[in-house]
């Protein structure tokens, strides 16, 4: 893969915040994020490793919606803006929810100055 490229990791809050249950999924989403983590150490300038901590995405029509929930589209966004700009440099991302996203955008050099999807 080239410099211009990125790997990208898609993992979930309870990586990184205790929920009662999900013990095996906890773990698996903990290890992805130090994966990418040590990767991004690893590769250096070589190539960009990102991941994202997401909380609940809105990826399709729910009975239990949340207006602050992060839509597909959302994710989708920051994904692409990930992909396309080669000077933002190896990083973890969270996405928990829409209040997080101007912040994040922000932070890779972008700002919110239209409507959020």
């Amino acid at each position: 893969m080239e410099r211009t490229g990125s790997y990208q990791i898609i993992s979930g809050g309870s990586g990184t915040h205790a929920v009662a249950g999900s013990s095996i999924v906890s773990m698996q989403h903990a290890s992805l994020i130090m994966m990418a983590e040590v990767l991004g150490l690893e590769a250096g300038d070589k190539k960009r490793v990102f991941a994202f901590v997401l909380g609940v995405v809105d990826s399709r029509n729910r009975p239990a919606h949340r207006p602050y929930w992060i839509s597909a589209e959302q994710v989708g966004m920051v994904s692409s803006i990930l992909a396309k700009q080669e000077r933002i440099a190896s990083r973890i991302i969270e996405l928990k929810d829409k209040a997080a996203l101007p912040g994040v955008l922000e932070s890779l050099g972008w700002f919110a100055v239209f409507t959020i999807l």
